[in-house]
């Protein structure tokens, strides 16, 4: 799993994996960023974006529209059999 962030202004980032331990220390972002994280070991991520307004998601190269219009979401990545 390639999981790309694209930040483009104030938001918070927390990465988790199943049983709630924490993959990617949470961060708060005030300017530009871009971040490339490989979880290819993992079967399951979730992903807590404080404001998606700023934050353009990439899954495995491919960007993600959100699933509902609010401002904090939490994505779930899940390996299938």
């Amino acid at each position: 799993m390639q999981i790309e962030l694209q930040i483009d202004g104030n938001s918070y980032i927390d990465i988790k994996d199943e049983e709630g331990a924490t993959l990617e220390e949470s961060a708060t972002f005030k300017e530009e960023s871009t971040f490339e994280l490989d979880f290819s070991d993992e079967e399951y991520v979730k992903v807590n974006i404080g404001n998606t307004s700023v934050v353009t998601l990439y899954f495995n190269g491919e960007e993600i529209d959100y699933p509902v219009d609010n401002a904090h979401q939490h994505i779930i990545f899940d390996k299938q059999p």
